[in-house]
């Protein structure tokens, strides 16, 4: 991962510019990502553009499109799986057994659409507000700079302060909340953002703090449907933080680029451009 981080900033670092979401972030965690699951580095661009489409599509008939090509694509490596199995995560899945019996096809179709999502779109995506963030803020990088061992805490007050999952949820039977009431069946939005902004948890929410004591967030969700990925992003989010800081220490977005921020199940960059003295 570290090489990988290293090979793609050295290969536009003399230019003095690039755009983050393109050169880097859709590489580093998603080829990491593409070799665990054993997928051809041929079937990225295929995939970027399906994920992207079922995350964040215009309208509800770009959704659909977006479900029903990754559902096509995750049964055709099901099946491919079933029949050579490698040692692959994929593999692993499609040989493992519950109580003895092999999972259902219906079950795995579930968990392989989850998986590919996640690895293909939020680290990436989140790598992407670290950045930006980083580049509207000379003194926060110079804090790390000074400090390389505050990557790790950084790592955890950027997710707190920037979570991209809007997470969907039905009510299960009829009851009051706070004085709403919630009937059987309502769908409920539920925005990660809105737990790092509590001031009733957090003081000054709005501001960053690589020092804050009380690093609890629910980026990654709780509970049984905490995700299962959540390690493997820190790394990825911290060796970007050190790499990156250490061969391109300032820089900043290139002057008059409009960001588009697109939002949907993740929020994520379109594109962000940035700039710094070659």
């Amino acid at each position: 991962m570290r090489a990988l981080a290293i090979e793609l900033i050295e290969g536009f670092k003399r230019r003095g510019e690039c755009e983050f979401i393109g050169d880097f972030a859709s590489h580093l965690p998603i080829r990491i990502f593409m070799t665990m699951v054993a997928l051809p580095e041929e079937d990225r661009p295929e995939l970027l553009h399906i994920a992207d489409q079922l995350m964040r599509g215009h309208t509800v008939e770009d959704h659909k499109a977006g479900q029903q090509r990754l559902a096509a694509y995750a049964m055709r490596k099901i099946a491919e799986r079933r029949a050579n199995p490698g040692e692959d995560l994929i593999s692993e899945l499609t040989q493992a057994r519950v109580k003895g019996e092999p999972i259902s096809d219906y079950h795995l179709l579930g968990m392989l659409t989850l998986l590919l999502i996640a690895g293909l779109d939020t680290v990436a995506t989140m790598m992407g507000f670290f950045a930006r963030f980083l580049a509207l803020n000379e003194s926060y990088r110079k804090e790390l700079i000074a400090n390389p061992a505050k990557a790790a805490t950084a790592v955890e007050e950027l997710l707190r302060r920037f979570p991209i999952a809007n997470l969907g949820r039905e009510v299960r039977r009829d009851c009051v909340l706070d004085g709403m009431q919630m009937k059987a069946g309502d769908m409920v939005l539920v925005p990660t953002a809105v737990f790092g902004m509590d001031d009733r948890q957090f003081d000054e929410p709005e501001k960053v703090d690589f020092d804050r004591k009380n690093k609890l967030h629910a980026t990654f969700g709780d509970g049984p449907h905490r995700c299962m990925g959540s390690m493997l992003a820190r790394v990825e989010l911290k060796v970007f933080l050190e790499e990156w800081l250490k061969r391109i220490p300032d820089f900043g977005l290139k002057p008059g680029v409009q960001l588009q921020v697109s939002s949907g199940s993740v929020a994520g960059l379109r594109s962000l451009p940035l700039v710094w003295k070659a």
